[in-house]
């Protein structure tokens, strides 16, 4: 006996659901917008420069592609009925407390370095978003951190900041 119509297994509330069709028509408005900005960056007369409109290009499109596929996901999930559910979240509180990280952190990068500042944003964020294990989260944001560093200054040569008490 095969069911003849699939739900999905996640269920999510009314005003959850309004909140991320509404974020992710937002975020693909802003990534058009991007796109039609970028359209008018100066082009160079080199022929190996691939030109500056290039990478904004990439990640809006990225962005847009990503958009598509989270609000499919959300469009489709079940809605849950239950208030009990409703009154636990703590989606708003968390989201603030990430807003005042990514604040925190930079203003921390230019007085601590990216690295530090960086390392400690990455593991307070990832015990607010539920990963409980505090040496896990070090590692895995030293981790994170050592390859944005590896990839930005030393594979693309873009300088990171050092910071006031380091230099």
């Amino acid at each position: 006996m095969q069911p003849t119509d699939k739900q999905p297994s996640a269920r999510i509330s009314p005003a959850d659901r309004f909140a991320d069709l509404v974020i992710t028509v937002l975020l693909t408005v802003i990534a058009c917008t991007a796109i039609a900005v970028s359209r008018q960056f100066p082009s160079t007369s080199l022929a190996t420069d691939i030109g500056s409109a290039r990478f904004p290009l990439i990640y809006a499109g990225i962005l847009i592609l990503l958009c598509v596929l989270l609000f499919w996901q959300k469009f489709r999930a079940a809605i849950s009925s239950t208030t009990a559910d409703q009154a636990a979240d703590t989606r708003p509180l968390r989201s603030f407390l990430g807003v005042l990280l990514s604040i925190g952190c930079t203003w921390l990068i230019p007085i601590a370095g990216y690295g530090l500042s960086v390392t400690l944003f990455l593991t307070l964020m990832m015990r607010l978003l539920g990963r409980l294990n505090w040496w896990l989260n070090l590692v895995l944001a030293i981790t994170i951190a050592g390859v944005l560093y590896a990839v930005f200054s030393l594979g693309l040569g873009v300088p990171l900041p050092k910071g006031a008490w380091f230099e």
